[in-house]
């Protein structure tokens, strides 16, 4: 398997080949879910220093997702996008009564 890097220097995108020297990917893992609520929780398996980018999508309606130890609740809408360090903060969404996805 080839370095990503080299591909990039070999079709001239030499400013996204300095970067992936440095960062092979952003991405290392997907994980799909496929449910109507998330409990509370952190994620013990994460080290604090890695960010989750949550994305959900579907036909339900609104639904707000609880960052309860700081506090913080937000719109969770399809669509939106939410970053955080998951073992750190903990996360959670309600129930919805229609299909939801999200990628992590």
């Amino acid at each position: 398997m080839s370095k990503l890097h080299v591909k990039t220097d070999n079709n001239q995108f030499k400013d996204m080949a300095n970067c992936l020297r440095q960062w092979a990917s952003s991405f290392t893992v997907l994980t799909v879910m496929c449910n109507h609520c998330s409990p509370w929780h952190r994620d013990s398996q994460c080290f604090a220093q890695w960010f989750d980018i949550i994305t959900s999508v579907g036909d339900y309606g609104p639904v707000r997702m609880k960052l309860a130890n700081i506090r913080i609740e937000i719109a969770y809408n399809s669509g939106i996008m939410i970053g955080t360090s998951s073992r750190i903060v903990g996360h959670g969404v309600d129930r919805v009564n229609s299909n939801r996805v999200s990628w992590v």
